[in-house]
């Protein structure tokens, strides 16, 4: 009965261990030339194996900043999108994990694309 309680202690311990291991990243969106905050940009961590299924999402608030939680050690990559502006792209790599669950990637300036002219829509009605 002893070693069926040890063995199921020591089961939950290393179970725990396991689910603990997730992390945070977080980061802050702003215009390039403005320095503005870039508010509802989308963020989406992608597996790198698997670039088009999507691993967790999350946008920018209104002060520019998205958070991950709950983030487990993986190769990952970064894509944040916003109308009007460049992608960004950034690859995270396991060693960037480290032992304090934080992975704060700072300041991330978008930088605008190119700004989009005016569009006439001319319509014939026919006769």
């Amino acid at each position: 009965m002893k070693k069926n309680l040890l063995l199921f202690l020591v089961m939950v311990l290393i179970t725990s261990c396991l689910f603990a291991q997730r992390y945070t990243i977080k980061g802050k969106l702003i215009d390039l030339q403005s320095k503005e905050n870039l508010m509802f940009a989308n963020c989406i961590l992608h597996y790198k194996t698997d670039t088009i299924g999507i691993y967790k999402g999350a946008s920018s608030d209104t002060a520019g900043l998205f958070v991950f939680k709950g983030v487990k050690k993986h190769n990952l990559i970064l894509n944040i999108s916003f109308v009007g502006y460049k992608t960004f792209r950034k690859e995270i790599k396991e060693n960037d994990f480290q032992t304090d669950k934080v992975i704060d990637l700072g300041v991330i300036p978008l930088e605008k694309d190119a700004d989009l002219k005016e569009v006439n829509i001319v319509a014939k009605k026919k006769k």
